[in-house]
């Protein structure tokens, strides 16, 4: 009996050479005496070629492997993923969105600018060199008017975080000379839902369906942008951490961003998102915003060369690196017990992160801040009603690297 091929292998690309040798093994099992070609025999090229041809096939983003992987959850990946979660699991992935805030424009010329049209104004965050335009008609009139100064809201022209401003990053007018501008909010867009982050929220679909109300299923309403409840398709809320409570009939779930802390926006459009698709009868469910704990690390790494880096590039790959993982940490911390209690982020967790984010290169890492593990609250009340919880952000990351060479003694 012919044993099924291993799903690995389906995934795996061959190269023209091996495809070249198994099709000649084929063939002497079928008796074709291919001992007797020659270099040049023009069976043998032409097979030689068709090799080449069949390895294009092969191409894991492109070829069969990545027609088979976009089947299976655990292995589909970009527009196969969109597809598999879309048709299967009806989740859409969470777009990117861009990053609006309120703007502020002063006039200090004698000229009337009128009236300024949507779009027609861009301005410049000169530190990052995003650009914004405004969303709305604009009212400029000369110095010493009321019409002076105006307010209105501008977006960003790029989706995503490549678009947030900090308040008073927006700077500079491009169109309009002896105009001021400076953001009064902070401007945040939200990136284009990862592959990981996907795959985990279609996972938690099919738990979400469940009428006995699960945990899962407020991470997975909350975090999917299509389910608001508000309508407006887009979510900020990357992290939630349910917790019940029997005896009073209340979930109280908190939730949390990709950076950090969120606003009373968020909790309320999470709260009415629970209300209408996961919250069971005779059941209570209370959206909370998780406080920030900011920390700074600073590390002491060694590496060996085969890492063919620079002191400055390590630095900044293990500082995205870990602020990436850092992200994802769940609300309250981990602690030992796995109990609904107040938790950590450990130590070591922060030097496997450091260590990971070089791997195989790094074989040493020491940690002077922070001093102990990060406590993170985790709190439940309801008789006071009084319910908090933190969030780990990185604040300050200083590093030290050691490059050391893979044969010194």
């Amino acid at each position: 009996m012919t044993l099924p091929t291993p799903l690995s292998e389906l995934l795996r690309q061959r190269s023209q050479e091996e495809i070249f040798t198994d099709s000649i093994a084929q063939m002497q099992s079928q008796s074709v005496a291919t001992e007797t070609w020659k270099s040049g025999d023009p069976t043998r090229a032409l097979l030689f070629t068709m090799s080449f041809q069949l390895g294009g096939l092969e191409d894991p983003k492109v070829g069969y492997p990545a027609i088979i992987a976009g089947g299976f959850l655990g292995y589909a990946f970009d527009d196969w993923l969109d597809a598999l979660a879309t048709c299967n699991f009806n989740s859409p992935r969470n777009k990117a969105t861009y990053a609006n805030c309120s703007v502020q424009l002063t006039n200090t010329t004698a000229q009337d600018f009128g009236t300024l049209d949507p779009n027609d104004v861009t301005a410049e965050n000169t530190s990052t060199h995003a650009t914004y335009h405004n969303t709305a008609a604009i009212v400029l009139g000369p110095t010493g008017t009321a019409t002076a100064t105006a307010t209105v809201t501008f977006e960003a022209d790029v989706a995503g975080s490549d678009g947030n401003a900090e308040i008073g990053d927006i700077d500079e007018l491009v169109n309009l000379p002896g105009v001021t501008v400076t953001n009064l909010t902070a401007a945040t867009g939200i990136d284009r839902e990862d592959d990981n982050a996907y795959t985990l929220r279609a996972q938690q679909k099919f738990i979400s369906l469940s009428p006995n109300g699960p945990v899962e299923a407020y991470t997975y309403v909350v975090t999917t942008a299509s389910l608001q409840a508000d309508g407006s398709g887009v979510t900020n809320v990357t992290r939630v951490r349910p917790v019940g409570d029997s005896d009073y009939g209340e979930v109280i779930f908190f939730i949390a961003g990709s950076s950090g802390a969120l606003s009373g926006p968020d909790a309320t459009r999470a709260q009415a998102t629970v209300e209408k698709w996961a919250e069971p009868l005779a059941v209570d469910s209370l959206a909370v915003l998780a406080d920030e704990v900011s920390f700074d690390v600073t590390y002491e790494l060694w590496v060996y060369d085969s890492i063919n880096l620079t002191e400055a590039a390590i630095k900044t790959l293990v500082e995205t690196f870990l602020r990436a993982e850092a992200n994802k940490r769940r609300i309250g911390g981990d602690n030992e017990t796995g109990d609904d209690a107040p938790g950590f982020i450990y130590l070591e967790w922060i030097r496997a992160q450091i260590t990971e984010a070089v791997s195989p290169n790094a074989f040493k890492c020491n940690l002077s801040s922070p001093a102990s593990d990060v406590a993170l609250d985790l709190t439940v009340n309801p008789l006071t009603n009084v319910h908090t919880a933190d969030v780990g952000v990185i604040g300050t990351v200083t590093g030290t690297v050691h490059i050391i060479p893979r044969g010194a003694t």
